[in-house]
């Protein structure tokens, strides 16, 4: 008698568990609306009160604040529960990011999540926020220049500007060959030959932008010289006239350069080409050979 009594027992525990989920709203679809302090928010006042919309069904909500950010958490600041939608913290200065969840016991909401910056300064603009433009050189330059000026775009509120370049690539740290912060727009330095990327970063007081990554190469080295295929030499040909040639795979661009004497001295037409082939019509104009 006491065995079937305690599985009833069980029977009636499971069924008013289940029963309160079956009674529970779902808030899981709902969107909990945050309205203060405002997102990117920058103040000199550490004193905040964060302030929420209510959702109906929602039994209580967690505040949740992280430094500096959700996706690069540094420290978890707070984790409070209650039933009020406003709550007031105070926070040192730095910068933060804050989320709530409405919650009853079988679901629970999401929200957006706001960026809240504390300084000691509320005029100090939140550099993330902009986008910082590299100007020169262009993306994928190549250049037989080794005095290299680099340019970018100035940035209200930015203190410096941190300039790196690498080596090939900066996929490993070891591979910046130089770091230099600047307080102007512009750098110069005399690199070697070799392939490099570079980018800049401007700063102030409480944070900083990341500009995109470009490409240059330093190229010293000239190419072997072409070895002429066709026509041969001594050849009798009629227009049209397709020239042919062989170039060091290194080479980015051939020049064709035609004469009409033996001693190279008078130019009379000059051709800048990518390819490795190039045919005449009649650009020479020639009507004969002599």
């Amino acid at each position: 008698m006491k065995k079937i009594n305690f599985s009833f027992l069980i029977l009636i525990l499971i069924g008013i568990s289940a029963c309160a989920d079956f009674l529970e709203q779902d808030i899981s679809e709902e969107e909990l609306q945050l309205n203060a302090p405002a997102n990117n928010t920058i103040t000199n006042n550490n004193n905040i009160t964060f302030w929420w919309d209510s959702i109906q069904w929602a039994n209580v909500y967690e505040l949740q604040i992280v430094k500096p950010s959700f996706s690069n958490i540094e420290e978890l600041i707070l984790l409070h529960e209650q039933e009020a939608t406003t709550f007031a913290y105070s926070l040192d200065t730095g910068k933060y990011e804050w989320k709530v969840i409405a919650k009853n016991s079988a679901y629970h909401t999401t929200s957006d999540t706001f960026s809240l910056c504390i300084t000691q300064d509320s005029s100090i603009i939140d550099l993330s926020t902009l986008n910082l433009s590299l100007l020169e050189p262009n993306d994928g330059v190549a250049t037989a220049e080794t005095q290299i000026d680099f340019l970018w775009e100035a940035l209200e509120g930015a203190d410096g500007y941190r300039f790196q370049i690498a080596s090939p690539n900066f996929d490993n740290s070891a591979y910046i060959v130089e770091e230099e912060f600047v307080l102007t727009d512009n750098y110069s330095t005399v690199l070697a030959e070799g392939n490099y990327q570079w980018r800049v970063r401007a700063e102030n007081s409480i944070g900083f932008v990341l500009s995109e990554t470009r490409e240059l190469n330093i190229d010293l080295t000239a190419p072997s010289p072409a070895t002429l295929i066709s026509p041969s030499d001594g050849d009798l040909v009629s227009l049209p006239i397709t020239f042919s040639w062989d170039v060091d795979p290194n080479s980015t661009m051939d020049t064709l350069y035609f004469y009409d004497d033996f001693s190279l001295n008078n130019n009379i037409l000059k051709i800048a080409t990518t390819n490795t082939s190039y045919e005449i019509t009649n650009e020479l104009n020639i009507n004969n050979c002599y």
